[in-house]
């Protein structure tokens, strides 16, 4: 099975490394009680929304998340605009740079958990993290991280610095 990013074709076995990459760095965050063991948890925006919130909260208010969604697709989607709104905004006024080629469908990712916007999102988080006033912060964690990941991860953040 193949799946197309950015216009690439990439392996099954790719997403999976990418999608492991992103878990391991959220993990090693401890964002949450507990362990993601799926990108798909991250379907409702409240995960992402608290990461960009301590990166930086005048930014990224939480004021607008909902953050108890009960599963309800309709609630996650209006969290992840939010959430991408917010970043193309970090984005266009920080890096003088609009987001709108890099833009995610919050439909797919609320409804079915889309792994492959998912990682578009996580890649976006990313960049944003990674230009925000406490970014040695989230860099350090990449670099508490195996190669593997590393090596992923700054592959990612190379797009937004």
């Amino acid at each position: 099975i193949n799946a197309e990013y950015m216009g690439v074709k990439l392996s099954m076995s790719k997403v999976s490394e990418v999608e492991r990459a992103f878990l391991f760095w959220l993990n090693y965050l401890h964002l949450q009680e507990g362990k993601l063991t799926s990108l798909a948890a991250l379907k409702d925006g409240v995960v992402l929304s608290r990461l960009l919130n301590n990166a930086d909260a005048e930014s990224f208010p939480l004021e607008g998340i909902t953050m108890h969604t009960g599963g309800a697709a309709e609630i996650g989607v209006k969290n992840l605009k939010t959430l991408s709104s917010r970043i193309n905004k970090f984005f266009s006024q920080s890096l003088h740079r609009g987001g709108t080629k890099d833009s995610v469908d919050c439909e797919a990712i609320a409804s079915t958990g889309n792994t492959i916007e998912i990682i578009k999102l996580c890649e976006r988080v990313l960049g944003v993290v990674s230009n925000c006033t406490k970014k040695d912060q989230y860099i350090d964690a990449i670099l508490q991280l195996d190669e593997f990941t590393q090596t992923i991860l700054m592959e990612t953040m190379l797009k937004y610095i």
